[in-house]
């Protein structure tokens, strides 16, 4: 069976794996004052970071059209293909996936199965290279999904943030994690697994390091680990070094920066990995989590809605 998978430029894939594995990749858009650009068409990942912090209004992301998403879905009915897997960002951090099902419910060409990732960034990349790659082998769309669950609990995302005056201006992730940090002053760590959300606090970077290298030692055996950036090479060579030691000699790694829509509210100072685990980890590994916070946050300024 002939299936094309499709995603959108908030994927983070590796130089030429688009094009290996037949992905087809949505641009959104970055809007920064009164200009739009189109991401990866208008600007570039190298533009984007370099003029970051002169930028005089924070960047804004906006998803495509469900015409868009149409668009792309017609034009893999008329290259002969007999279904479409659209995978996208945690539909809990965007609003991307809404425009997906929006344009699938009014295709009837042929069958678009619209998939939230439960991820972002290189983690929701996983899960469409797995899909790809299961296609690409001629399997079923049965088979795909099963190869899509297969993968999905194992993927697991980590970012310090130092920053966050980026974040404080952005949507969805925003809800989940400024109100304490910025009133305490602390540094954070996001955390994605399984579509949920989740942060840690820090006191310094040196501390949120250490978490990053604990996480690694924790999860381990990995089947894949990328080493992730917005724009802060350092902190990700210093990471990179500890962690290696860490890490068993058959695994990988890869070193990617991140794409400019997630880097849009993430700053220009966020670093971290995304892996794949051999097996399923024990939830003890994820329970510093967000919920600590709020409880952290009732402390210390009451319990308000």
């Amino acid at each position: 069976m002939k299936i094309k998978i499709i995603t959108d430029s908030s994927c983070d894939l590796a130089p030429g794996v688009k094009e290996q594995l037949d992905i087809g990749v949505i641009p959104l858009y970055i809007n920064i004052g009164d200009k739009s650009y189109i991401d990866g068409v208008d600007i570039t990942r190298e533009e984007f970071y370099t003029n970051l912090t002169r930028y005089e209004h924070y960047p804004k992301t906006a998803a495509p059209s469900p015409e868009t998403f149409k668009e792309y879905y017609h034009q893999a009915a008329e290259d002969g293909y007999e279904a479409v897997f659209s995978i996208h960002v945690s539909g809990r951090l965007s609003a991307t996936i809404n425009s997906a099902h929006m344009a699938a419910k009014e295709f009837h060409e042929i069958p678009v199965h619209v998939i939230d990732s439960q991820n972002l960034s290189a983690g929701a990349g996983y899960v469409v290279q797995q899909a790809a790659r299961t296609a690409l082998a001629g399997k079923t769309e049965k088979e795909v999904v099963a190869a899509i669950e297969d993968i999905m609990p194992r993927i697991y995302t980590f970012a310090i943030i130092d920053n966050l005056d980026h974040l404080k201006h952005s949507g969805r992730i925003a809800q989940f994690v400024t109100t304490l940090s910025s009133a305490l002053k602390i540094r954070l760590m996001l955390k994605m697994n399984r579509g949920q959300p989740g942060a840690e606090q820090f006191r310094t970077m040196l501390k949120g390091m250490h978490r990053l290298e604990e996480l690694a030692e924790k999860l381990q055996p990995f089947q894949e680990f990328v080493y992730l950036h917005t724009n802060n090479p350092q902190a990700i060579e210093q990471l990179s070094i500890k962690v290696n030691t860490i890490l068993d000699e058959s695994v990988t790694t890869l070193l990617l920066p991140v794409n400019p829509v997630l880097g849009s509210h993430l700053g220009d100072t966020a670093y971290g990995f995304s892996c794949v685990t051999v097996e399923q980890p024990q939830p003890s590994v994820f329970v510093r989590s967000f919920e600590k916070m709020k409880s952290a946050a009732r402390s210390v300024f009451g319990d308000h809605d």
